[in-house]
C-alpha cells in the first residue's frame, strides 16, 4: 500500500432525505408483497397501474414516469437499489443539500422512464404493454454524479477487498448491470 495510505471502514449516515426515501420503497414493496399473497389480481393491477407501461404513457399515465421507481420486482432488487442509493446518495446530499439532491434523482428516474418509453415507441428492447418497474434509472444518476464529483476517491466494495477509484466501481457497477 502506498505511504500515507489509510484504509477504514465506515458507513454514510442515515439522512432524513434516505430514512424517507428507503423507507416509501420498502412500504411499496411490502404492500405489493402482500397484495401478491392475498390478491393476486389485484397486485398485477397494481403494478400495471403504477409501473412504467409505454403504452399507457403515451395514452397519457404519466404519472408512470415516476411511481415505477416505487415499485420492484424482489428482495434483492430492493435491497441492491436502496444499499446503492444510500451509499453513494448520502455524500452528494451532505454535500449538495436536499433539495439539489433529489432533483438529481428525480430527473435521472424520469430520464431513464423517458428514454425507455421511447425505446419501446422505436420497438428496441422495451414492450409497449410489459410494465419496466424499480429506481435503477435513479440510482445510475446518483452512481454516475458521484463518479464525477468524487471519481478519485478509493473506496472498497465487498466482498471485494480491493480499494479503487470510485470512478473506476461505478464503471464495474454499470458493466455488471449491463451484462
Amino acid at each position: 500500500m502506498p505511504r500515507g495510505y489509510e484504509v477504514t471502514l465506515s458507513f454514510p449516515p442515515f439522512t432524513r432525505t434516505m430514512k424517507w426515501l428507503i423507507a416509501g420503497n420498502a412500504a411499496i414493496f411490502l404492500l405489493t408483497l402482500l397484495m401478491g399473497v392475498g390478491a393476486p389480481r389485484l397486485a398485477a393491477a397494481f403494478i400495471h397501474a403504477f409501473g412504467l407501461v409505454p403504452g399507457l404513457v403515451v395514452k397519457g399515465w404519466l404519472w408512470q414516469l415516476v411511481t415505477y421507481s416505487f415499485l420492484h420486482g424482489d428482495f434483492f432488487h430492493l435491497l441492491y437499489n436502496m444499499l446503492i442509493l444510500w451509499m453513494f446518495g448520502t455524500d452528494l446530499e451532505l454535500a449538495w443539500g436536499r433539495r439539489r439532491f433529489l432533483d438529481l434523482y428525480f430527473l435521472s428516474l424520469t430520464g431513464a422512464a423517458v428514454v425507455t418509453v421511447l425505446m419501446a415507441l422505436a420497438g428496441v428492447l422495451v414492450s409497449m404493454t410489459g410494465p419496466t418497474i424499480g429506481a435503477s434509472g435513479g440510482v445510475y444518476g446518483i452512481l454516475g454524479a458521484f463518479a464525477v464529483v468524487y471519481g478519485d476517491r478509493r473506496i472498497i466494495i465487498l466482498p471485494f477487498p480491493i480499494p479503487l477509484k470510485a470512478r473506476y466501481w461505478v464503471g464495474f457497477l454499470v458493466l455488471i448491470s449491463v451484462v
